[in-house]
């Protein structure tokens, strides 16, 4: 059974909205970085200290972290849910086997006690055994 609210379309959704953001961020990044007065990254990052502009920087570097953790978040509730499922499918494959033989040893004794009493000559009345569905428990 799928989470209706998260599904594959939202991580698409959510990865290309990030690498959005993060080419756009990175054309303002160069526009504001690479081009004149200063024609390297260094020069222009130390002028941008002088002139007091690190709160540029670091209001860029905020907000893709805020972006990123966002995905990161949404990403890894998607994976959890996943692994919880796969988990559980495992598990309930494993109680299913288990009383399957469980089931399968009942049956093969019913069988062994009818044929001793077959061979012995003598009735056998005794019911076989009962197995509930899943529908009946």
């Amino acid at each position: 059974m799928k989470d209706p609210n998260i599904s594959p379309k939202i991580i698409i959704g959510m990865v290309g909205y990030t690498a959005i953001f993060l080419i756009g961020m990175a054309i303002i990044t160069h526009q504001e970085i690479v081009q004149p007065p200063y024609q390297s990254v260094p020069l222009t990052i130390i002028q941008i200290l002088i002139k007091g502009q690190a709160a540029a920087l670091v209001a860029g570097g905020f907000a893709v972290s805020i972006e990123t953790g966002a995905y990161i978040m949404v990403l890894g509730a998607y994976l959890a849910k996943q692994q919880i499922e796969r988990m559980n499918a495992k598990a309930r494959r494993k109680a299913q086997n288990e009383a399957y033989r469980h089931a399968n040893a009942e049956f093969a004794a019913y069988i062994r006690r009818m044929n001793a009493a077959r061979d012995a000559g003598e009735p056998f009345n005794e019911p076989p055994p009962y197995f509930p569905t899943e529908e009946q428990d």
